[in-house]
């Protein structure tokens, strides 16, 4: 049981190794249940034995959950990363279309740019509901 905890408290845990000790950790309760039904106490074991292979699936269940959230590919629109990349691709774009049209271009880069803009603006709430579809079940 130390060992689960253990590899709970690492940042990067992986579930696998996680659930395969949490694997041995319910034989071990099983085994101890079934070495101790003769004893004269053997229903308090059977009853122990069974409330910690109950903690056990449930642990197995929340490290399932937590796995399950830490692969989540999530898209913050809202959030500085998204910014900070879509203001540089903004930029990228507006070098590529100076560099293609050459010298003298800066009115015709500017429409093109202010039309991009516009563009974005109308396509936002689409582009938005269509992110937040991608990967759930059915939406394909």
């Amino acid at each position: 049981m130390l060992e689960i905890i253990e590899k709970l408290g690492l940042p990067d845990f992986r579930a696998v190794e996680v659930h395969r000790l949490i694997a041995v950790e319910t034989a071990l309760v099983t085994r101890a249940m079934g070495e101790d039904k003769d004893n004269s106490d053997a229903a308090t074991v059977l009853k122990e034995g069974a409330a910690r292979v109950k903690a056990l699936r449930a642990l197995a269940n929340a490290v399932e959950k937590v796995d399950s959230l830490t692969k989540r590919d999530e898209l913050n629109f809202d959030g500085p990363k998204f910014k900070f990349v879509f203001d540089e691709l903004l930029q990228y774009f507006e070098d590529a279309a100076k560099e293609a049209l050459g010298k003298n271009c800066g009115d015709l880069v500017l429409r093109i740019m202010k039309t991009f803009r516009d563009v974005i603006a109308m396509k936002e709430a689409e582009l938005r509901r269509r992110t937040a579809k991608i990967g759930t079940p059915g939406a394909d």
